[in-house]
């Protein structure tokens, strides 16, 4: 769930749903093959962005690090769970993503 919530990018929340995974991969194209692309661009449900090269570039980067973020807490935890020898151990796991 966590993956799923966004990121923050200049002020604005930018889904990172699958969806707007998926998304991201055609801008992606769209940019490759003319760099100059602009796009109005739904960020979440209110808000709209222009994307440009310069933005999505800063999106793109955001939400790989936002998610390899949510990997790395998630890895720790079932870490933390293996290491456990007891249910209280397991128990005391935090299932909450700070």
């Amino acid at each position: 769930r966590v993956r799923d919530a966004g990121f923050m990018v200049e002020g604005v929340l930018f889904d990172s749903d699958l969806p707007a995974r998926t998304a991201y991969l055609e801008l992606a194209s769209e940019l490759e093959a003319d760099s100059t692309y602009t796009a109005q661009w739904k960020a979440n449900p209110t808000d709209w962005v222009t994307m440009d090269a310069t933005l999505f570039a800063k999106v793109r980067d955001a939400g790989k690090a936002h998610i390899a973020a949510v990997f790395a807490w998630q890895a720790a935890r079932s870490a933390e769970v293996e290491a456990a020898t007891t249910a209280a151990e397991v128990g005391a796991v935090s299932s909450s993503y700070a």
